[in-house]
């Protein structure tokens, strides 16, 4: 093997470092030849009912009634008709039904299709096409209502009351005033079911009910938002070996520390997030500690309840994190220093943040008294949520001098590599696609062999994502391919650069930069700003802006239009930055002239 070779991460493995000794070997022994439900069901009841299996709004639900429940809808979806493979649409926050729901298709061999929550009506129709059965929440079947209300095709919609579980007063009064509502489309829909009705129905089913095992056969299903603005959701079959295999890696990392019996984990993102589903729920469950379930989504909530309940394990984007610690400063600001000496693992995904603000949200993390700073992963549905996690201990990201934060080192069953355009391995540092293989890959994508063909290559999960590795084993994640410029002779250049350096401005609170269209192959960019209220002249910090980025624009690109937002960007219903909605704005942006006057732009004839 000569020098070049030696050097590839792939084959160097740098990320073992991180990792106990032989925690490769052991994740990458088979795993046992049972479902996900089956392996957790065992656990539950060895754990017995000391603590808790959820919590929600204040009501204990112990591991026996977890079982129990679990078996309860088994027998109500075979009574009702669904059998072994039977794709079950489910859109629904995560309330405990949901929980029920997901394990007990598994447990009948029928395939919970999670939709994505973010998507377009138009990707959510396509994703529901060919199923005969469906699960919705009350809360939000009014956004999908084109879509199940009076739709033949569905021999059985459920209808799950987000209030079911909740503690009697409060149910009652929240029921109170969604009830006439939903009796009228019950009525006016035959093929919609409540929840209770369907379960005094069918509950009672005396067949068989458990599928026989196939190492195959979906343990879930979860939907892409990525190209969901197309009207198509990528739907990712992740088998019950994925599943396994998913929990043997982290159980064989030092992350295994943080999920210690009887503490706490906050779930609080929607169910067809991969992350959501193991990190935040099979994991913490598997390892007989309390899940405390909240349906609803917002960086304020989030902040209430972590205050609250004082979880040692919680998830939540980075702009989520940049609400929170905002709090926490105020707080301290006034003399009163919150307490977070309870956090083991804070982890931070979906959007990132700017090495500045992470430092800035540890040192508030260390003020409080908390023995770790944030945690970073880096996950996707394609291998089963987690991909890379940043196993190193205490406040180790703080001592990071790349421009972005580190998504952490592979799992230790898993690989990773970054290829070029021609498919050949680049050294560390450069960068390049993303590609990963290991043992929680994806079946592949229903119904969608060509695309399934596409990403899945010798082994290999073509990821669609920018970015390095360090020496050290760290990857650093710069965005999707699809929002790098690619120039006509070939030559590409990241968006990602153009925002790193605009937001180094003293006066830029944060920047977009979104690739609006071409023209003669030249790419025309937008770029969205966000300036600190005190920013004294508004011109003068775009034309600061348009000139700093200059050297990294090929010849003849410029930045076609800029615009300035009074308030921080736009979330979506999970708390990302909703770039989607940025790109669809045409108009109302201003460019520096030669002479430094302003002139309006806009991108409708694109």
């Amino acid at each position: 093997m000569d020098d070049k070779r030696s050097k590839l991460p792939s084959e160097e493995r740098p990320w073992l470092r991180w990792h106990p000794e032989g925690a490769r070997e052991k994740s990458l022994e088979p795993v046992e030849q049972i479902t996900a439900w089956k392996l957790l069901e065992r656990t539950l009841k060895e754990q017995g009912d000391t603590y808790p299996a959820m919590i929600y709004f204040g009501r204990k639900i112990k591991r026996s009634r977890f079982v129990s429940e679990v078996h309860r809808w088994a027998r109500t979806f075979r009574g009702m008709g669904v059998r072994v493979d039977d794709r079950v649409i489910i859109y629904t926050p995560f309330i405990p039904e949901a929980a029920y729901i997901i394990m007990a298709l598994n447990h009948i061999g029928a395939w919970p299709v999670m939709l994505n929550m973010t998507s377009s009506l138009e990707a959510l129709t396509n994703g529901a096409k060919g199923a005969k059965f469906a699960v919705l929440a009350d809360v939000v079947e009014n956004d999908v209502k084109s879509i199940f209300r009076n739709n033949s095709e569905f021999s059985h919609v459920v209808m799950l009351e987000a209030t079911e579980s909740m503690p009697f007063p409060l149910r009652q009064i929240l029921r109170a005033k969604g009830c006439l509502r939903m009796s009228k489309i019950y009525r006016e829909n035959k093929n919609f079911i409540r929840a209770a009705k369907a379960l005094k129905l069918w509950s009672g089913y005396e067949g068989e009910v458990e599928a026989p095992y196939d190492p195959e056969r979906p343990a879930i299903i979860t939907s892409s938002g990525g190209t969901s603005i197309k009207g198509y959701a990528k739907q990712i079959m992740d088998t019950n070996v994925a599943v396994l295999s998913m929990l043997k890696q982290t159980l064989n990392t030092y992350l295994k520390e943080n999920y210690l019996e009887g503490q706490r984990c906050y779930t609080g993102l929607p169910p067809f997030i991969s992350t959501c589903i193991f990190v935040l729920f099979i994991a913490p469950l598997y390892r007989n500690m309390t899940c405390y379930v909240e349906p609803r989504f917002d960086a304020k909530i989030f902040t209430k309840n972590i205050m609250k309940i004082k979880p040692q394990i919680c998830l939540t984007p980075g702009r989520c994190w940049v609400y929170f610690f905002t709090q926490m400063d105020r707080a301290i600001r006034k003399g009163k220093t919150p307490d977070l000496s309870f956090f083991t693992m804070p982890i931070m995904g979906g959007d990132g943040v700017i090495p500045e603000d992470l430092k800035w949200m540890n040192g508030i993390l260390r003020k409080c008294g908390s023995p770790t700073g944030l945690y970073s992963g880096y996950g996707m549905s394609e291998v089963f949520s987690l991909l890379t996690a940043d196993c190193r201990r205490g406040y180790a990201a703080d001592n990071d001098e790349d421009p972005i934060v580190s998504v952490g080192i592979p799992m230790p069953g898993s690989d990773i590599c970054i290829v070029d355009g021609n498919g050949n391995e680049l050294p560390y540092g450069q960068r390049g696609e993303i590609l990963a293989r290991g043992t929680t890959l994806m079946k592949g994508y229903y119904n969608d062999r060509n695309l399934t063909d596409t990403v899945m290559k010798d082994g290999w999960y073509h990821s669609g994502d920018v970015g390095y590795i360090r020496e050290d084993g760290q990857l650093f994640v710069y965005g999707r391919m699809s929002d790098s410029c690619v120039m006509p002779d070939g030559t590409m250049f990241y968006p990602a650069d153009l925002e790193l350096r605009m937001n180094k401005d003293p006066e830029v609170h944060s920047t977009m930069v979104n690739k609006m269209g071409e023209k003669d192959g030249i790419p025309l960019l937008a770029a969205h700003i966000v300036l600190h209220h005190d920013c004294p002249d508004r011109d003068d910090v775009i034309r600061r802006l348009d000139a700093s980025v200059r050297d990294l624009l090929p010849e003849g690109v410029i930045i076609t239009g800029y615009k300035i937002h009074r308030h921080i960007f736009r979330m979506n219903r999970i708390c990302k930055t909703d770039r989607n909605y940025y790109v669809c704005q045409k108009t109302g942006y201003i460019r520096p002239g030669a002479d430094g006057s302003m002139t309006e732009v806009t991108f409708n004839n694109i």
